[in-house]
């Protein structure tokens, strides 16, 4: 086998991969990576002399015909590269950038949580107040519109611990995701997250309900069923 049908097999894999993860309604960040990965290669590949070369190789009839080679149509790399823009545009919705958390560059501290949707094992909390992005400077949070998602990894989605005082003690309820929601998408709840910290299959933050009416606030901790880091979502501030 010549190195150029070992190059142009690797990178028809590769088109094959970044298709395939594409078609999919959801993706961990790890496949998120790896997408972006798959892409940027792609990408220079096609804009290179090395492809133009296979290109006409192949035109002039040098590249074996039962060699699969979708990577070498031009209308394919294109359409794959122009779709991806577009893959990415809706994952955003109506936000200009997105990333995966990093404790050194982004923090959750003081947000405050105002709606969230669950759809295909991805969580979703809407924080309009913004989040703390270090490029914005030093004020928590400092961005425009923002929003968190999970990729939920294990069986028990997320709920909550509610700490309440009654009776001169403290009283630890617990809420399911769904009555979690319900409370939240209600105007009853706003989640305000707070200290974050990594356990075995789960992220858990430690922070506040704020309520409409007395007493204002319990103290509340968060449990999110994941393995993975999340993925932030957010405007430039006052877009």
């Amino acid at each position: 086998m010549t190195e150029q049908i070992r190059r142009i097999m690797e990178y028809e894999k590769m088109l094959d991969q970044a298709n395939e993860l594409m078609k999919r309604k959801s993706l961990s960040s790890d496949n998120e990576t790896l997408l972006r990965e798959l892409i940027d290669k792609l990408k220079a590949y096609y804009e290179s002399e090395t492809w133009r070369k296979d290109f006409e190789d192949d035109e002039n009839g040098l590249i074996p015909k039962d060699l699969k080679r979708g990577v070498l149509s031009e209308d394919g790399l294109y359409d794959l590269i122009d779709d991806y823009l577009q893959y990415k545009s809706e994952r955003k919705g109506s936000f200009q950038y997105q990333a995966v958390f990093d404790q050194h560059h982004f923090t959750l501290h003081d947000c405050r949580v105002t709606s969230i949707n669950y759809e295909n094992r991805c969580l979703t909390f809407e924080i309009p107040g913004g989040i703390y992005c270090e490029k914005y400077g030093i004020d928590w949070p400092n961005t425009g519109k923002a929003a968190v998602r999970w990729n939920i990894t294990g069986e028990d989605e997320a709920y909550l611990q509610v700490f309440i005082r009654e009776d001169c003690k403290t009283v630890r309820y617990e809420y399911d995701l769904e009555d979690m929601m319900s409370n939240v998408n209600s105007g009853n709840w706003q989640l305000e997250l707070g200290y974050r910290y990594r356990g075995l299959g789960a992220i858990i933050y430690i922070g506040y309900i704020w309520l409409e009416e007395e007493p204002w606030h319990y103290e509340m901790q968060l449990m999110v069923a994941s393995r993975e880091n999340e993925i932030l979502f957010w405007n430039d501030p006052d877009k």
